[in-house]
């Protein structure tokens, strides 16, 4: 049957979400030989992978589970694949899933439950011969020379022997280590060789030696003494009390080792992340042939060419929101009216100036550039070249844009200036003599302020171009009011000069007007302070006229009191003179009644002067208020008030 592999969505969403390096370790050997209890103490988690103790095997293709890194940078997956030599399949089907979970590891942890017989070291002998087809299969369809670069797919070795009980000695007989073991005894070519068979062997041993460079050996005695007391192993971990101290120590060297061991995984030359690890396995897992031999090269390739495109996309997204922050950060506000005071209608953003774009586009590059090479898998020169021209067209993207910005800010701004040229045009305002040369003096006040308000935020060819058009726009219009102004009449001219003396007479004549009515005023209120004055001085004269007669009236009654005390004395010899006494008095009281008369009929007088002015005051000022506007005729069709 055809061999078909796939990766679960469920997988390969789990494995996208680790970004950083992974460091992958993957355990192949025959089932039931203790490879997903290895994968336990590497995760610090003794039930994170099924463990059985039937003849069938518990893990079916690859599992996987990702946990942090021993050195605090990235994570470490662990890949528990199906166990060798199970019923339900064959050696292709077998040779096939270890060939594709050693080109997802960067360390492969070879596990057999031996002292390394020949069959161990002919399985690996096959695993090899599958990884060396995949190269043959790469060279082939992609004209490599052969077992070129081997080391950009293919992982390092630890081959564990389990329940080890042998001492380890060298071909001589000494004592060695196990990396001596391995390479003096177990891959030891047969010297001589002699035989067909021999000779098959030790080809077979170099190109285990070419697929594997990187190897090593590692060994574990046996966990317990007794059989019965493997399964609390599983269950209880190397805390177990029925653990052998000497198995103890050596497996938790043996777990440093490997976590020691395992490097960054590539893969062509590129760092895998959680993404690119999810989309190789998925292509190495479609392209397995019926020989159970996967595609490298092709899945390498579409990898690559998947992680470039979420790694442009990520640069294009990354730059085109640092040029957003950029120019909000950069961008002047709209203003709402001019320096006039003329509104400007509300309306899109205004354009950043050249130099501002420019600065934005290079910190955005920058940015996109930085996002790109965190995000790509690998960046050959074919791709760093689509980057730049990428990042070039992205720049004349932003140019185009911020070009067509100006273009409707300069058109807004160019028709709101000329806002209040245009309201004259249409209420006839330049008709008249004279109107030519306020339309051009208003109009170049308007382009100043257009051209003003575009210094410094718009392209200078932007706005000049703008300009052109508008002034193209409105030359019928200068021409008419430009014909206009020629083809008035001198009359008309006339009539225009004479109509604005009249305005001025007729506003000279008001201003007389008005300072008589003035002068009138200030009379009347003379003439009102003169009378306040002299009634003020009548009541002083009255007073002191009273005053006196009291007086008078006072030295009558002594004066009768005098006479009537005389009389009484000698009133034969002093009535004589108290008779002229009398008389003297009568005629000095006759004089002061004849002056207060005479006052009291001045006062008269002058109050009744003083009245008329008044009354004649009040009628002037009554008739000039009366009096209808001048209105001066010049003519047929021209009245002046």
């Amino acid at each position: 049957p055809e061999l078909k592999f796939q990766v679960t969505e469920e997988g390969a969403a789990y494995l996208r979400r680790f970004s950083g390096p992974l460091h992958v370790v993957s355990v192949v050997g025959k089932m039931r030989q203790g490879k997903s209890y290895i994968l336990c103490l590497l995760a610090g988690q003794p039930q994170v992978f099924e463990l059985g103790h039937t003849v069938r095997s518990c893990t079916e293709g690859i599992d996987v589970f990702v946990v942090p890194h021993a050195s605090g940078t990235g994570h470490l997956v662990l890949l528990d694949v199906e166990g060798q030599g199970s019923p339900q399949r064959n050696e292709t089907y077998d040779a096939a899933l270890t060939t594709i979970a050693m080109l997802l590891s960067s360390l492969v942890v070879y596990n057999c439950l031996s002292v390394g017989t020949g069959e161990d070291v002919q399985r690996l002998v096959l695993l090899s011969g599958f990884m060396q087809n995949v190269i043959d299969k790469s060279a082939e369809d992609h004209n490599e020379r052969e077992g070129a670069r081997t080391d950009r797919f293919f992982p390092a070795l630890l081959w564990l022997l389990r329940d080890f009980y042998l001492q380890l000695v060298d071909a001589t007989g000494k004592d060695c280590d196990a990396d001596t073991y391995l390479e003096q005894v177990l891959l030891a070519p047969a010297v001589p060789a002699a035989t067909k068979a021999a000779k098959d062997r030790n080809r077979m041993l170099i190109d285990v030696k070419s697929v594997l460079q990187q190897r090593c050996l590692r060994t574990l005695p046996r966990p317990v003494a007794a059989e019965q007391d493997f399964q609390l192993v599983d269950e209880q971990g190397v805390d177990s009390e029925v653990v052998r101290p000497e198995f103890k120590r050596q497996v938790e060297a043996v777990i440093r080792d490997i976590q020691e061991m395992v490097g960054i995984k590539q893969f062509g030359g590129g760092e895998l992340n959680g993404a690119s690890f999810a989309a190789l396995a998925k292509h190495l897992a479609k392209t397995v042939d019926a020989n159970g031999v996967p595609e490298v090269t092709s899945a390498w390739q579409q990898v690559c060419k998947d992680e470039a495109t979420k790694a442009f996309e990520a640069a294009r997204k990354t730059f085109l929101d640092r040029m957003d922050a950029e120019l909000s950060r950069r961008r002047r506000k709209r203003p709402h009216q001019m320096r006039s005071g003329v509104p400007l209608p509300a309306g899109g953003m205004v354009p950043v100036p050249e130099e501002a774009l420019q600065q934005s586009a290079d910190a955005a590059a920058a940015a996109a550039s930085d996002t790109y090479f965190a995000t790509a898998f690998v960046a050959n020169e074919e791709e760093v070249r689509q980057l730049s021209a990428s990042l070039n067209e992205w720049r004349a993207e932003q140019v185009r844009a911020n070009e067509a910005t100006a273009m409707a800010f300069c058109k807004e701004l160019i028709q709101a200036v000329y806002c209040p040229v245009g309201s004259g045009v249409e209420s006839g305002l330049f008709t008249g003599a004279g109107g030519f040369a306020r339309y051009c003096e208003d109009l170049n006040s308007a382009m100043l302020e257009y051209q003003e308000c575009c210094q410094g935020c718009v392209p200078e060819h932007i706005s000049l171009e703008i300009l052109k058009v508008f002034s193209d726009e409105k030359e019928n219009e200068r021409n008419i009011l430009r014909v206009n102004d020629e083809n008035l009449s001198e009359a008309q001219r006339q009539a225009q000069v004479q109509a604005e003396q009249m305005q001025r007479e007729r506003i000279e004549h008001q201003r007389e007007r008005a300072e008589q009515a003035a002068e009138l005023k200030r009379q009347a209120d003379s003439h009102q302070a003169q009378l306040r004055t002299m009634e003020e001085a009548s009541e002083r004269m009255r007073l002191q006229m009273q005053a006196q007669q009291e007086e008078d009236a006072r030295m009558q009654e002594r004066r009768e009191a005098q006479m009537q005390e005389f009389l009484r004395q000698n009133q034969e010899e002093g009535r004589s003179q108290m008779q002229a006494m009398m008389e003297v008095s009568a005629q000095q009281s006759k004089a002061q009644q004849d002056q207060m008369s005479t006052f009291t009929k001045y006062m008269e007088e002058q109050q009744q002067t003083t009245q008329q002015m008044m009354t004649t005051v009040v009628s002037s000022l009554s008739q000039i208020n009366s009096q209808p506007p001048v209105i001066i005729e010049s003519g047929p069709g021209c009245c002046i008030v």
